[in-house]
């Protein structure tokens, strides 16, 4: 059953993976290569929800140390990322005493706040009309 869940998202997911256009995002700071990195791109009105509620996700085996995906994005829209290591494959992120993140996150431009997610003006950026030389970096935070 799990095969065949996979698979249909596997393949809900080929546009937005595609390699030929689209937003390069430099994953950095990975600290191990167990379980996956969880990548959604979030409107402002999607943005505090669950990850699993935004329109453009992406799962990816993780690797240690860094990894650069390529995401399908619309052009001339406000947007941000937020990614995250799912190191024990649980589809969540874990977190310990006070909500703290117990593996790694991160946000575009690095975004960063005291507690809780940064507020959506910190993290978001504009593809313009030619999305494939947009290039980001997120350096995940464990």
């Amino acid at each position: 059953m799990k095969l065949t869940h996979s698979l249909v998202l596997g393949l809900y997911l080929l546009p937005a993976i595609a390699n030929a256009e689209g937003l390069f995002i430099s994953i950095e700071g990975i600290r191990s290569a167990d379980g996956y990195l969880m990548l959604a791109a979030s409107s402002r009105e999607e943005y505090h929800g669950k990850t699993s509620g935004c329109s453009i996700q992406l799962r990816h085996g993780a690797v240690k140390g860094h990894v650069r995906l390529s995401l399908e994005v619309p052009a001339n829209k406000m947007i941000a990322l937020k990614v995250y290591h799912d190191e024990n494959a649980n589809n969540k992120l874990d977190t310990g005493l006070f909500a703290r993140p117990l593996e790694g996150y991160g946000f575009s431009n690095n975004a960063t706040t005291r507690f809780g997610i940064p507020n959506f003006d910190k993290a978001a950026f504009s593809v313009e009309d030619q999305p494939s030389t947009k290039q980001l970096s997120i350096t995940l935070n464990y």
